[in-house]
């Protein structure tokens, strides 16, 4: 594959929020999803990784308030489909109203992009989210970019059979993979560990 963007001095990825090459995760949750994936092991120290041996290319879209832009979302999934990635990591989300205003624009953008990766042998893997909706019985409801496009969407369920927390409401585990622990250890910026539970350990 090709380039399809040039950025400069993108040593280690892209930051598509300030548009420069210092990816840093101010908000930790990309240190805490790529710790779950590549987190060395056999070091006695936090967790194991579940390939310690993958490259990670670490694309920031997000702000310091956890929103971002569909566009951004976009322009990261073809950065990484030109730069050769064979998975697309996209552990965040939003629910909308399928009639809200630009839900329809965004929906096509990242349905484009999502098509882009499929084309070029790139797999998406994105969350579900953390709202227990039942996306089956709410057709007025959408998850982006969970139901954007081809790829793989991923729940968890806590232990009682509920979504991940309790308060979010049950649902019928047999639309669901296993439940995860009620806490995980993640990987922190800085590499600290702590406990946490949410769906972006089952991405």
């Amino acid at each position: 594959q090709t380039r399809s963007f040039c950025y400069v001095d993108d040593l280690i990825g892209w930051n598509f929020v300030d548009q420069d090459n210092n990816p840093w995760d101010w908000l930790g949750h990309g240190t805490h999803v790529s710790g779950v994936i590549a987190a060395a092991t056999d070091n006695g120290e936090g967790i194991a990784g579940v390939n310690p041996h993958v490259s990670i290319m670490p694309l920031r879209v997000m702000n310091l308030g956890g929103r971002g832009y569909s566009t951004r979302i976009a322009k990261a999934i073809y950065y990484a489909v030109g730069e050769g990635a064979d998975i697309i990591n996209l552990s965040l989300g939003g629910t909308f109203r399928r009639n809200a205003p630009g839900v329809a624009a965004l929906s096509a953008a990242l349905n484009r992009a999502m098509a882009h990766a499929a084309r070029n042998g790139v797999l998406v893997i994105s969350a579900a989210g953390n709202s227990a909706l039942d996306m089956d019985h709410d057709q007025n409801l959408i998850s982006l970019p969970a139901q954007a496009g081809s790829g793989i969407a991923v729940s968890a369920t806590a232990p009682v059979g509920f979504a991940a927390g309790a308060e979010r409401g049950q649902v019928d585990r047999a639309r669901l993979p296993p439940y995860v622990d009620e806490q995980v250890a993640r990987v922190q910026v800085g590499g600290e560990h702590r406990s946490e539970e949410h769906t972006s350990e089952r991405v």
